[in-house]
């Protein structure tokens, strides 16, 4: 799933998700409960979610069918 962003497809991984950066090749880790990202967007960004975090609330609705 690429989003219009162009996120990688993310993927379940111990307590959160992980997301491959599109610039660096390496992995941003995204946490539902609570909120928040590993990526600099994240950390900047004054409480806007990242495109990292839209990825993962997507791939949630679209798992369960909502």
């Amino acid at each position: 799933m690429n989003t219009a962003t162009q996120v990688s497809t993310p993927e379940q991984h111990d307590t959160g998700w992980r997301v491959r950066s599109s610039t660096h090749g390496g992995f941003y880790f995204v946490h539902l409960e609570p909120l928040r990202c590993t990526c600099p967007s994240w950390a900047y960004g004054g409480g806007e979610p990242c495109k990292h975090l839209k990825a993962v609330r997507a791939m949630v609705v679209e798992q369960v069918g909502a």
